[in-house]
């Protein structure tokens, strides 16, 4: 039962981090990326622009595609718990990597009570 993923959808906005990359590391970094990110093609790249402090940069992000086969962003939430209660992936337990992305956000002084809610439901399903 392979893991659910973190992705973002088109329009709106969201706050994250932009990691700058040297230009003699960009092929290999954008390449070990590519591979990563689009083995099932579920995302579409796309150039944004992204305001860092007082600056805005150009960057590269992977967009959901809402028409991909593996595409689960309508599922309700208890549904989406159930499945990540039991999911692994290659890289292991989808629990796990719920629990690392509300890791990293609370270091990031971002909230999202929705996936802290889903994080709630995952352990009440686990128990």
């Amino acid at each position: 039962m392979p893991g659910l993923a973190l992705g973002l959808e088109p329009g709106g906005s969201c706050r994250g981090v932009a990691f700058r990359v040297p230009r003699h590391e960009a092929k290999d970094a954008f390449d070990t990326l590519w591979r990563r990110e689009m083995h099932t093609a579920c995302y579409k790249p796309r150039w944004t622009t992204a305001r860092l402090e007082n600056r805005a940069v150009h960057v590269v992000v992977f967009v959901a595609r809402q028409d991909h086969v593996q595409y689960a962003g309508g599922l309700e939430l208890e549904r989406t718990a159930f499945h990540i209660s039991y999911a692994r992936g290659r890289r292991g337990p989808c629990r796990d990597y719920l629990v690392d992305t509300l890791n990293n956000l609370d270091l990031l002084g971002v909230r999202d009570r929705r996936l802290e809610q889903l994080l709630q439901l995952v352990e009440a399903e686990m128990i």
